[in-house]
């Protein structure tokens, strides 16, 4: 069912489809009007980042287990497909929420989710071995700039028309969310480069005080308290975060933190399973 979904130009994965069963994604004109919105909320390329990105981590596991040419396919276009988010800006740093018509018009706003999970699908991606030396060092320098980017405006995202609109959206917000996304965003980055400075920033931020005496770590732990039928899908994707943060954090404290909110996130996102 989910190949009902896939853009055919780029492989990326939309929010929904017509009646007819095609996706019917916005003109440049559309997206140049900011119509509906800045952030293209409400249209099927909204979260095509997300969905893309989630998309590829289940492949991936899919191909491990039978090395389905096909399924390596899929791999490799969604892969495309989440660079071209990568570039077709003209900000640097600036990362799309997904692709209009013609495959290159974007929204200026993207979000936390977004960013983080475009992250997260180039950074399962690479940890496959699956790309060509000249691909790798291509992915690995886009994440390198739009990490170093985050971190020179101050872990806040700049938008696609920085003219209109200074900054996209923040890590730098004193809530769940903001937390754990932040440190899955530094925690990943170091992963992939080895450099120290990231790991510094993740233990830094990690420990910072920033919501009624408590640093991230601390907010992790209590997980997210606020679970509804509306907002779980959001709460759901911060428990992949979560659980990345969990296997890939040698601190024991962290470590149980991490494992304290994910329990104490699946508790609270139990009752509201069934409307899924």
């Amino acid at each position: 069912k989910i190949k009902k979904f896939i853009v055919k130009k780029h492989g990326l994965i939309a929010d929904y489809i017509g009646l007819r069963g095609d996706v019917i994604l916005p003109s440049f004109d559309e997206i140049y009007l900011e119509k509906p919105n800045a952030s293209g909320m409400f249209t099927p390329i909204e979260n095509e980042s997300i969905n893309s990105s989630i998309h590829i981590d289940s492949l991936i596991s899919r191909y491990r287990a039978a090395f389905d040419q096909n399924t390596l396919t899929e791999i490799k276009n969604i892969s495309k497909g989440l660079m071209i988010l990568g570039v077709v800006g003209n900000n640097s740093g600036f990362i799309a929420g997904g692709l209009g018509r013609d495959g290159k018009a974007h929204y200026p706003i993207i979000n936390q989710n977004q960013f983080t999970f475009w992250f997260y699908g180039l950074t399962k991606y690479l940890g496959t071995g699956y790309q060509s030396e000249i691909e790798e060092e291509a992915i690995l320098q886009k994440m390198i700039e739009a990490a170093g980017v985050l971190e020179k405006n101050n872990w806040n995202l700049v938008s696609g028309n920085p003219r209109k609109y200074k900054i996209s959206g923040s890590f730098t917000n004193s809530d769940y969310f903001s937390s754990v996304r932040l440190l899955f965003v530094l925690k990943m980055i170091y992963n992939i480069t080895g450099s120290k400075k990231w790991i510094k920033y993740y233990n830094e931020k990690g420990s910072e005080i920033i919501n009624s005496g408590k640093n991230r770590f601390d907010l992790c732990r209590d997980g997210f308290a606020e679970f509804t039928a509306e907002n779980i899908w959001d709460c759901v994707i911060s428990q992949i975060a979560l659980n990345y943060l969990y296997k890939n954090d040698d601190n024991i404290t962290n470590r149980e933190n991490f494992r304290n909110g994910l329990i104490k996130n699946a508790k609270s996102a139990e009752a509201y399973i069934y409307y899924y």
